[in-house]
């Protein structure tokens, strides 16, 4: 794992193998921690919101050793570069820093503000009426709570299927989908079991909300389908992590799809328009006698 998908992505209390490659400096006594790019996170200034990408306050941090030579605890800020007004503070350890080593291992104790999760207004919409389980999810998965997590968006694919299946079926009409496969949709969403119905829909017109050639209805729904998983709390936040991402992916997806189309009808409305008006003007002309 790259240093910095470590500061942006992982919850407290989670051990990571990371790529020291470009960052360290070594030295006799001490460690010098050589910043690599800066890292995205969103910013909640007074003056300022929204992913922004956040630069230490030193170029290099001096991290005195520990009672290991090769173990290191010690504490960094990284600031906004568009407001400069807020800061990000991580409290970490590393250990099995070595010259010859391409990595290292690194552990969070905690960072200010929390960890959360952010997510788009796109996926809030598709899910607003879990919008207080979808808040739960988060905190879960910021938490670290791999159990929790799964358990909520689990509760959320089953409440919302309805919902998530009628706005991919608006999508699959607005691209000009044969009737038969909304059709097959509206069965499908019907279905407890529905893999084989999504799978011999193939991709068609859908292709624009596929992930990769794969149709996310089916990667989501059978992710849930044995319920929450009987491995461990880390295996279970994998999966809430893997939901989560797609699920983003759908939102917005979908919204991409009603927005073009939206744009593209507008558009053809106004050139359409454009055109009777035109015409109108022609005819008018050919009506006039010369003068």
């Amino acid at each position: 794992m790259a240093f910095a998908d470590f500061l942006q992505a992982v919850p407290a209390g989670q051990v990571e193998t990371i790529d020291s490659a470009g960052i360290f400096s070594m030295g006799q006594i001490e460690l010098n921690l050589r910043y690599s790019d800066p890292i995205q996170l969103q910013c909640y200034g007074e003056d300022c919101g929204g992913l922004r990408r956040f630069s230490p306050t030193a170029r290099e941090h001096y991290i005195g050793r520990g009672n290991d030579a090769k173990e290191y605890s010690f504490q960094v800020t990284y600031r906004c570069r568009d407001c400069r007004g807020y800061d990000k503070v991580y409290s970490l350890m590393i250990w099995d820093v070595t010259t010859e080593a391409s990595t290292f291992s690194a552990y969070k104790f905690g960072e200010l503000p929390p960890f959360s999760i952010h997510v788009s207004a796109k996926l809030r919409e598709l899910l607003e009426p879990d919008s207080e389980l979808l808040d739960k999810a988060l905190a879960s998965e910021a938490a670290g709570l791999g159990i929790g997590a799964a358990v909520y968006y689990r509760r959320i694919l089953e409440n919302q299927k309805i919902r998530i299946f009628d706005h991919v079926i608006a999508a699959a009409k607005k691209l000009g989908a044969a009737p038969e496969v909304s059709a097959a949709l509206e069965k499908a969403k019907n279905e407890r079991h529905l893999t084989k119905s999504l799978d011999a829909l193939g991709s068609g017109p859908l292709k624009a909300i596929y992930l990769n050639g794969h149709n996310p209805l089916t990667l989501l729904y059978d992710e849930v389908s044995d319920g929450v998983h009987a491995g461990s709390d880390a295996d279970n936040l994998s999966s809430a992590h893997d939901i989560r991402i797609v699920l983003m992916h759908l939102a917005d997806q979908l919204s991409e799809v009603t927005a073009e189309r939206a744009e593209l009808q507008a558009a053809v409305n106004d050139m359409l328009k454009k055109q009777a008006e035109r015409n109108a003007r022609r005819k008018a002309a050919e009506r006039t006698p010369p003068v």
